[in-house]
C-alpha cells in the first residue's frame, strides 16, 4: 500500500473526522451540487439558443462574483462579506486562465489545491495559502484568521468527502464544539506567537503549520 501524503493524512486525521460530524443536522453539498447552487449561465450567444428543458451541462455554467463569496461562506469563511479587495483578490485566483468567467474545472482544481495546500510544508505554498487567508491584507494573521482557516480545511474536507451519511452514535461522540476548536487552535497559535503580539507573520505561519503536521491527530498540542 502506497504510504499517505501528509494531505490524506490530515484529511483522515480523527480531529478532522471529529468536527466534521459535528453539524449533525446539515447534509454536506458536494463540491458539484454547489456550484450548480451558485453558478448562472454564461453569458454566450449560443448557450442561451439552448434549450432550457434540457439538462444544464456543467460547461455551460459560471460562476459570478458573488457565487464564489457564498460557496466561501458556505465553508465557513463570513469575512469576505465586507472585504471588496479580498473578494476581487480570490476571484482573480480563481480565474486560472484569465477570461474573466469562473468556471466548473476552475473551481474543482481550485478548491482541491487550496485543500492540498493546507498539508503542504513548502514555503512558497504556504506564503500562497497565508495571503489568502490574511482577511485585512495586512500581512498578519490573528486567532480569528487561523480558526477560519482551520474550519475551512474541515468543510472543504466534508464537500470533497461528499460526507452526507453519518453514524449517529460516532456523530454523538466526537462532536467538538466551537469553543474546543478556539481552544485547541489557540494553543497551537501560542507555540508560535513569540512575542505574544496576538497576530503572527508568514514564518510563524510555517512554523505553525509544520507543528500542525507533526501532531496531526491532535493539532492544537496540549
Amino acid at each position: 500500500m502506497a504510504a499517505q501524503t501528509k494531505a490524506e493524512k490530515l484529511r483522515n486525521s480523527q480531529v478532522y473526522k471529529q468536527v466534521a460530524l459535528q453539524q449533525s443536522d446539515e447534509n454536506v453539498l458536494s463540491l458539484k451540487e454547489l456550484f450548480l447552487k451558485y453558478a448562472e449561465k454564461k453569458n454566450d450567444a449560443q448557450q442561451q439558443k439552448k434549450d432550457d428543458e434540457k439538462q444544464t451541462n456543467l460547461q455551460d455554467l459560471q460562476l459570478p462574483h458573488q457565487g464564489l463569496i457564498k460557496l466561501f461562506k458556505y465553508c465557513g469563511i463570513t469575512q469576505l462579506k465586507e472585504d471588496k479587495a479580498k473578494q476581487d483578490e480570490l476571484v482573480h485566483y480563481f480565474d486560472i486562465d484569465g477570461n474573466k468567467e469562473i468556471e466548473w474545472d476552475e473551481v474543482q482544481s481550485n478548491m482541491n489545491a487550496m485543500w492540498v495546500m493546507g498539508g503542504s510544508n513548502d514555503p512558497v505554498t504556504l506564503q500562497t495559502l497565508f495571503k489568502l487567508f490574511d482577511f485585512d491584507n495586512d500581512g498578519k494573521m490573528d486567532k480569528k484568521d487561523l480558526k477560519s482557516f482551520y474550519l475551512f480545511q474541515l468543510r472543504v474536507t466534508q464537500i470533497l468527502s461528499s460526507s452526507n451519511n453519518k453514524n449517529k452514535k460516532e456523530e454523538a461522540d466526537s462532536k467538538m464544539t466551537s469553543k474546543e476548536i478556539d481552544k485547541k487552535m489557540g494553543a497551537l497559535f501560542d507555540k508560535v506567537d513569540d512575542d505574544k503580539s496576538g497576530a503572527i507573520e508568514v514564518k510563524e505561519f510555517q512554523q505553525l503549520m509544520k507543528l500542525w503536521q507533526e501532531g496531526i491527530e491532535t493539532p492544537a498540542v496540549n
